[in-house]
Order: structure tokens, then C-alpha cells, then sequence
């Protein structure tokens, strides 16, 4: 099994055989707690996926630091804490938007609680590479404690007993034996089921102190603790989309009949398009709602009045083979201009990491974008797009740029696109000439994915 189809499929039937969503560590619920990170896990091994978000010694130091400094802010902070209507959790990504940084995929919720004259309470994260939202944040939620939560892992794991879970040990005789890699489930779950002990202390105070009747966050996947609180208190929990939702998205495609624990009671889609696309959990129910910071632009260019550009859109998954198929795209095709669009957790390391990229840095063929160009504006100019897996090949389509998705292991989360015929999947070493031949179908329902 080399393809993540072929590795989802026998997945999802290791879960049914064994019945995992009924195994239980003292009422913890753990396989939800692991399941996305040991599928990750798996795909690395086997060599289909890199680690999507790595971080460099520059920026765990960072992060480090950001961590006590808010921690310190978070004392005065809890001070001014009182009743609450809603509970907002923020993403790390932040865009400029009407001149302030905002959160992309809250803006509009926060606009409309305003509009209702709902109160909330608006916990930020000092992330490795997000802006803060500055007097608007109540509390970070990213704290102190996470400094010394592996340290007393360490000390204090051997407590977790696990020995009388046989289930765990077939399963990773099952993954050794089909997919030759090893796979420390048992490691994997108690550093899972320690964090939410930990974790969930911290949001059972948080949620009795503030008493909100609602949560809104972005990510539900690694909120487990937070959830678990807020259900134990009949609050109402609604995650809002921030990227691709489909069936090899293991933290949203549940293929069964009962209740997941742990997931939000909502989610809040672009479209409708997002609902149609997964096999979500029975005890979720679905909506959808506008997003004005992921449509900024006005004015979308016509696709005959962009430049001839082509934009590559890099992820950390797939950022060093997508980069050396860009250098090899310029050194072939030496009149084109090319964009590299990098996604944050790759803009302190693809120098070091895109080594192939890299050669062409100062050149005028090639510009390498961080965060001096928006996304959005890239879109607006360039007439081809080039990816993967990235929810900006969607959005690429409401910009009416010609969009192609290349033939490498992650490309299947674009299936569904390239069966309607709005993209198409390219080989590696595509040259402009063909680029600029292929005809695509062009996007005329574009509320269908983005309301």
C-alpha cells in the first residue's frame, strides 16, 4: 500500500474490526485523541507525507519565550475575567483586513455577536507565526503550563496503566506486519490521555469561572479537553471551517453509524459544497456562513486580463518535492515569471529545507513569497496556479485562475475537483507550453463553495 487511498481505506477498517471509539483509559475516550496524529504518523513513515508545521530551534526558542511572556500577562488578565455569553478560541493565522490584523475565519462570527450584543470573551495564541489581535484579547490560552507538561510527563507517566488493553499491542503488530513500519501506539496514547488531564483542568476552571452558553474555535482536532469540559456543561460547541474538509481528512471523515466523542456539535462550512464532501459524525449538524476576509478583493481580474504569471502554492507536507518541481519548472521554462507561495510554518526553513528553490533566489525568474504579497492578491494576478492539497487551489478557482494540481501523494484531496473538471492533475515535470494548452471548466457556481 504506497498511495494514502489504498492507506485510508485499511485505516478505516482497523477501526471497525477492533470497535476503537468504545476504548476507554479511566472514562477517556483516547483513540479520537490520537487518531489524526497516528495517521499522520503512518503516512511519514511510509514515506507519502513530511511533517506539516516543523519547527527550528529559533522558533521552539521563540515560542518559549512568548509562552512566559503571556503567561505573565495572563495574571492581570484573569483578574478582569466575569460571565461571558461566548467563548471564542482563535487560529494562529491572522490577515490584515480594513487596516487591522484580524482572524480570518472569525471575523464575520465576531461582527455578527456584535450585531446581537452577545459579550465574549476572545482567548488568543502566541503562536510561532501569527500577529496578536492586541486589546481585543482576553486571555492567551497558550500558557506556562505547556513549558512543563512533557517534563511531567516524564516524571509522572509510568501512573498510566495500560497494560490491560491487548487491542493496542494487535494493532500495532497488524501496522507492522502489512505496512512494515513500527508504530509505539501505546507511547502515542499515554502522552495523549497525560496532555488531557492536564489540559482539561485548565479549561474546567476556565468554563466555571466565565459560564459561557457557547464556544466557537478554529480546529477542533487537538481541543479535545475543551470540548470534553464544555459538553460536561451542556455548552453549545461550534468549530468554523479553516481549510479542506473531505474523506482523507481523518480529524473530520467518520465512516460510521454512532457518536464520536469529543467533536464540536456544529460546524460552520464556506458552502455547502464542504458539507456534500465528507462523511462528518452523526452527532454533529452542519451550516454554513459567509467569509469576507477570504474574498477581499472587489475587483477579481478576468482571467484574459491577468499576467501570464505562474503562482506555485507550497504546504509543509509537500513544500520539498513541490519546490524542486518548481525549480525544475524555471530552469525548463526561463521567460516565465514564477511566484513561490510559502505557507507560515515554512517561512523560517525553506532555505534551508527547498535546496533546489534555493539556487534560483536571486534571480528575476523567481520570487519567493512570505508574507510580503497576500494570497489573495497573487491570485487576482496570476493566471496559472500550481499545488496540491492547499485550500488556496479553491479559492484559487473563485479568482478564475487556470489551476492544476500535480500528480504527487496528496493530490486525491483534490479528487472531486479534478472529476467536475475545475482542475486538472498535471505530471511533475509540466511545461508551460502544455499549461497554457489544457482547457479546464470554468467555476460558475462559486457560492456552492464559498457562500
Amino acid at each position: 500500500m504506497d498511495n494514502l487511498k489504498d492507506i485510508r481505506d485499511w485505516f478505516i477498517n482497523i477501526e471497525k474490526n477492533y470497535q476503537v471509539f468504545d476504548l476507554k483509559y479511566k472514562n477517556i475516550a483516547f483513540w479520537k485523541l490520537i487518531r489524526k496524529d497516528l495517521f499522520e504518523e503512518i503516512l511519514m513513515k511510509r514515506g507519502l507525507i513530511e511533517q506539516g508545521h516543523p519547527m527550528s530551534v529559533a522558533d521552539k526558542f521563540k515560542r518559549i519565550v512568548l509562552l512566559i511572556k503571556y503567561s505573565i500577562l495572563n495574571i492581570s488578565k484573569r483578574k478582569n475575567l466575569q460571565d461571558y455569553d461566548v467563548l471564542i478560541l482563535s487560529h494562529g493565522r491572522k490577515i490584515k483586513y480594513k487596516g487591522d490584523y484580524v482572524d480570518a475565519y472569525l471575523y464575520d462570527i465576531i461582527e455578527k455577536l456584535k450585531i446581537e450584543n452577545k459579550n465574549y470573551l476572545f482567548l488568543d495564541r502566541p503562536d510561532h507565526y501569527g500577529k496578536h489581535l492586541g486589546e481585543n484579547v482576553g486571555l492567551y490560552y497558550e500558557r506556562f503550563g505547556h513549558l512543563i507538561r512533557d517534563g511531567l510527563y516524564k516524571l509522572f507517566s509510568w501512573k498510566i496503566k495500560l497494560q490491560g488493553i491487548k487491542i493496542l499491542k494487535d494493532i500495532e503488530d497488524e501496522i507492522k506486519q502489512k505496512l512494515k513500519i513500527n508504530i509505539k501506539i501505546t507511547h502515542l496514547v499515554k502522552k495523549k490521555i497525560f496532555r488531557f488531564y492536564f489540559d482539561k483542568k485548565f479549561y474546567d476552571k476556565l468554563l466555571d469561572k466565565i459560564k459561557p452558553k457557547e464556544i466557537y474555535l478554529v480546529v477542533s482536532y487537538g481541543k479535545e479537553e475543551l470540548i470534553a469540559a464544555a459538553k460536561e456543561r451542556g455548552i453549545l460547541v461550534k468549530e468554523v471551517q479553516h481549510g479542506v474538509i473531505n474523506n482523507y481528512h481523518m480529524g473530520y471523515y467518520f465512516p460510521v453509524d454512532y457518536e464520536i466523542p469529543y467533536f464540536p456539535d456544529e460546524i460552520i462550512t464556506f458552502g455547502e459544497y464542504w458539507i456534500d464532501s465528507v462523511k462528518l459524525p452523526i452527532n454533529n449538524i452542519q451550516s454554513v456562513n459567509e467569509f469576507k476576509c477570504l474574498k477581499p478583493l472587489n475587483n477579481i481580474l478576468e482571467y484574459k486580463l491577468k499576467s501570464d504569471d505562474v503562482l506555485f502554492i507550497s504546504q509543509g507536507t509537500i513544500g520539498k518535492q513541490l519546490s524542486s518541481i518548481a525549480a525544475d519548472f524555471i530552469s525548463k521554462n526561463k521567460d516565465v515569471k514564477v511566484y513561490y507561495k510559502l505557507h507560515p510554518s515554512e517561512f523560517n526553513n525553506w532555505e534551508e529545507k527547498y535546496k533546489d528553490l534555493y539556487l534560483f533566489k536571486d534571480t528575476q525568474q523567481l520570487e519567493v513569497i512570505t508574507n510580503q504579497l497576500s494570497i489573495y492578491y497573487l491570485l487576482n494576478k496570476c493566471k496559472y496556479v500550481i499545488g496540491v492539497n492547499s485550500t488556496a487551489i479553491f479559492e484559487s478557482l473563485l479568482y478564475n485562475c487556470k489551476t492544476f494540481v500535480v500528480n504527487i501523494e496528496g493530490y486525491q484531496y483534490m479528487d472531486d475537483l479534478i472529476k467536475r473538471g475545475y482542475v486538472k492533475l498535471i505530471s511533475t515535470n509540466i511545461s508551460y507550453s502544455q499549461l497554457k494548452k489544457m482547457n479546464l471548466k470554468p467555476l460558475k457556481n462559486k457560492q456552492y463553495f464559498y457562500y
